[in-house]
């Protein structure tokens, strides 16, 4: 599981990794919330219908869904669309305001809430979204997330995780010229293969049904663009799926 480092030397003395904490990443994301430029960045706009069908054919009902770290609202509205009823978070006020306005007319639910800490009663949802969360979560606050998704889920409920594929976090790093603090410039902390991942959500009680490399680009593309891509042998995952099932008698992590 990669993090991010630099080379000793390579950046100005008066620098220095920027340390994330849960205040810091709040704010991060109440500021990306509140510029509308920034909504077509995120991943779940255009790769949505992709996952929500993916997770829906291997899913048991019937179903109600939770989306963790819902951003825009992406998924809440390919499954409400379905007739899942379905519940987003945000830690993000902003954010929760975003996918509250670009909801369609029969609206959705979205909540502003720690994913850490959820407010729901123990297994009352039969599936979990998490599309591209882990990566901007420390190490100690994911693993409470997906001890929370664990206790929320019903016993052979689907758990639904995106990230980037093996991403090389120092090719995004960026720094405030004012304090020197150095970071990703789209907050990601973590890098993530598919065993790492595999071993990740294995320790919080769930077993893996799917574990997949997709190349989205390719996905969202024009048919001629996705032929050009295929015949060029130019088809390169950019994210992993993960879709795993809650075990039955596991509260979270052993």
């Amino acid at each position: 599981m990669a993090t991010l480092t630099h080379a000793a030397g390579s950046l100005p003395e008066w620098t220095h990794e920027l340390e994330w904490n849960e205040r810091r990443i709040r704010a991060f994301w109440e500021f990306a919330g509140s510029r509308p430029a920034f909504a077509h960045r995120f991943f779940a706009e255009s790769a949505a219908p992709y996952i929500v069908r993916r997770a829906l054919r291997v899913s048991r009902g019937p179903h109600r869904a939770l989306d963790v770290g819902t951003g825009t609202g992406a998924v809440l509205r390919e499954l409400v669309a379905r007739a899942v009823p379905s519940i987003g978070i945000d830690v993000s006020s902003s954010l929760v305001r975003a996918a509250r306005a670009r909801q369609p007319s029969w609206g959705l639910t979205v909540l502003q809430a720690d994913a850490g800490r959820l407010p729901f009663r123990g297994r009352c949802f039969s599936m979990v979204f998490m599309l591209e969360l882990l990566e901007h979560l420390p190490s100690a606050v994911g693993d409470r997330v997906l001890d929370e998704a664990a206790r929320v889920l019903r016993p052979g409920g689907t758990l639904v995780v995106t990230t980037p594929a093996v991403e090389d976090l120092n090719t995004e790093i960026t720094i405030c010229p004012e304090c020197g603090a150095v970071f990703h410039r789209t907050q990601h902390l973590r890098s993530f293969d598919l065993p790492i991942l595999d071993a990740l959500v294995r320790r919080h009680g769930f077993h893996t049904v799917l574990a997949k490399g997709v190349d989205f680009n390719y996905l969202s593309s024009p048919l001629p663009l996705r032929m050009a891509k295929l015949l060029g042998g130019l088809v390169v995952p950019s994210n992993l799926l993960l879709i795993a099932s809650r075990l039955r008698g596991m509260e979270g992590r052993p």
